[in-house]
């Protein structure tokens, strides 16, 4: 029927106008006389008619598959309606009316309708919508029975739509969210162009990457230096600095290395090399350069059984210095002031070649440690210069310098070379002899008995008898003058230990009575060095050098640890009953600290 507002054409079944929504008010002679039998308010069953070119109509049960169809094909439809409709609107050659005339109207709302219950169809597939579509086109296309409950007059995008049997009609995509209105996208090329441009684009980067790591590394970049494609990398050969070389090579074929005489096989696209730094440069004559450049020269073994030559590769190694070893003393600028003869100790490596101040020593190198001794002369001008070079097979040459400084002297004033620098005689006492300038004067100013001078005037000589009145270092101090020169004054430590005869007996017991006396009058046992022995279990190892030591001296309900340098002989281990006689050195973390001497099974 035609809208009383707008004159636009609907079909007689809608309440309002599709254009503008004015309210319609149909005759029932203007509604079919089929529309009843969709109510199904009187129990019947429902039917679909099926109206065909000629306006026959057909009834059909209501199965859901074939209701799927139909329903599938009516939205189809109306959707090509609504595009046809908008085209006809934009259509300026042709008035309103005969564009609509002879059509059937149909809602322009673009609202999509599903049916109540999608558990009970099946969705068919688009073959069979554009089959169903095809084979209902008529001229006069026949209405489909919609109800609507109350038809908006403004927006229409979120208008939600009833069913004939007065329920909403739910969304294909939420159930509670109302049906909004058909978005219509514009279609643009250039995106489409864009992606299909960037697809190819990270395919093609994909398959390269994945084809370039799959290739052997000989073949990944034939064009770059065989020097940019070769793995050097350090490595330890017998003890000695090496390098392990990797040249690229088609797996199975041989390479040919001039400078070493030697083939390798490439396995796993590389032919390996590991080679002692010394091969380079064993056959030179003198070594002095800290980095020497390899030349290597690669021949590639044809199936033919030529060589064909390579790149050749340069690459740099550190040649390492002949090794040497300080022992005694441990630094390399000492302060000597009491005797012109002074012993130097250090290792080298076996079958060094080892000149001292120009004068070749290697005869004395041991051949079991490599160590070395050396009675080095002093002066007393100052600075004493011990140059010491070693050349060691593999190395290169290596040199050190040794300062033995003795104050300069106006008036020489030297101690024997036979005096020892450890007295462990059994007397507190020990004789020292020296030489001066004739008619000086002599003066003992340590601790001494029996001092002699009647050589002084004739030869220059002195002697006495030096006194340790402490265990461990005693510093023995003699004074040289003369009229009109400065006088000299030379110093002399001496590390004194009892005999064990003349010290063991001296001890008193580490027990529970002098464990809280040595604590309480620490500062006096120190001081007089008093001899203790201590009798227990060693528990713990704090160092090793030198070795230092916990004993445990208590018993099962009393603890007593007591610190221990172990200065004799023997090495301790975890778990040892010992005897340990020693000397009060001090305290730590409330423990008395000796310093032991002797060391003795024991027994409990």
């Amino acid at each position: 029927m035609k809208c009383p507002k707008c004159g636009a054409w609907n079909q007689a079944s809608l309440p309002r106008c599709f254009r503008c929504g004015q309210p319609l008010s149909p005759t029932e002679a203007d509604r079919p006389d089929w529309r009843s039998d969709f109510a199904g308010e009187d129990g019947r069953e429902k039917i679909i008619y099926d109206v065909d070119d000629t306006g026959e109509n057909k009834k059909a049960a209501d199965e859901g598959d074939q209701l799927a169809e139909e329903m599938q094909s009516l939205r189809e439809r109306k959707l090509r309606g609504q595009e046809e409709q908008r085209r006809l609107r934009g259509m300026e050659t042709l008035p309103y009316s005969a564009k609509m005339a002879g059509r059937v109207q149909q809602s322009t709302t673009r609202r999509r309708y599903v049916v109540d219950s999608m558990d009970e169809l099946r969705q068919p597939t688009r073959r069979q919508r554009r089959s169903s579509f095809a084979e209902h086109q008529p001229q006069q296309e026949p209405s489909r029975h919609i109800d609507y409950d109350d038809y908006p007059t403004g927006n229409t995008s979120t208008y939600t739509p009833l069913n004939h049997e007065g329920k909403p009609i739910r969304s294909l995509y939420s159930d509670d969210q109302p049906v909004r209105a058909f978005q219509h996208r514009q279609f643009q090329p250039l995106r489409l162009i864009r992606t299909l441009l960037i697809l190819v684009l990270v395919t093609g980067v994909a398959l390269g990457g994945l084809y370039y790591f799959r290739l052997p590394p000989f073949s990944r970049a034939e064009n770059e230096p065989l020097q940019n494609r070769v793995l050097i990398s350090t490595s330890i050969y017998d003890d000695l600095p090496a390098h392990i070389i990797r040249i690229p090579a088609e797996d199975g074929s041989e390479i040919y290395i001039k400078e070493l005489h030697t083939t390798g096989i490439a396995i796993g696209g590389y032919a390996t090399f590991e080679v002692p730094d010394y091969k380079w440069y064993a056959d030179l004559p003198d070594i002095e350069d800290e980095i020497y450049t390899v030349t290597m020269t690669p021949y590639l073994k044809t199936a033919s059984g030529q060589q064909k030559l390579m790149d050749v590769l340069h690459f740099d190694i550190d040649i390492p210095l002949s090794p040497i070893t300080l022992v005694s003393p441990d630094v390399l600028y000492v302060e000597v002031n009491s005797r012109p003869k002074y012993q130097i100790q250090f290792k080298v490596e076996r079958g060094s070649t080892v000149t001292i101040n120009g004068e070749n020593y290697s005869d004395l190198v041991s051949s079991q440690d490599g160590l070395l001794s050396y009675n080095a002369t002093v002066q007393a001008i100052g600075e004493n210069n011990i140059v010491i070079e070693c050349s060691t097979k593999y190395y290169r040459k290596n040199t050190m310098t040794m300062v033995l400084y003795r104050e300069p002297q106006d008036i020489l004033l030297e101690l024997d070379d036979s005096i020892s620098e450890r007295w462990s005689g059994d007397t507190n006492t020990m004789e020292v002899t020296g030489t001066t300038l004739n008619k000086a004067t002599i003066r003992v100013l340590s601790e001494h008995m029996d001092l002699d001078t009647s050589k002084l005037l004739s030869t220059g000589t002195f002697s006495f008898k030096a006194v340790f009145n402490r265990i461990g270092t005693n510093t023995i101090t003699i004074e040289a003058s003369y009229p009109g020169k400065k006088t000299t004054v030379v110093n002399f430590d001496v590390y004194h230990v009892p005999s064990a005869r003349n010290y063991t007996p001296k001890a008193w017991p580490m027990d529970a009575y002098n464990y809280t006396q040595y604590l309480d009058t620490l500062a006096t046992r120190v001081r007089n060095t008093t001899i203790y022995v201590c009798k227990g279990t060693i528990t713990q190892i704090l160092s090793d050098s030198p070795q230092r030591a916990l004993m445990e001296t208590g018993n099962e309900t009393t603890s007593r640890l007591v610190l221990l340098d172990n200065m004799s002989n023997d090495t301790w281990q975890v778990g040892d009953t010992l005897r340990v006689y020693g000397d009060a050195y001090g305290a730590y973390d409330g423990k008395p600290w000796l310093v032991g001497r002797y060391t003795y099974p024991y027994k409990p």
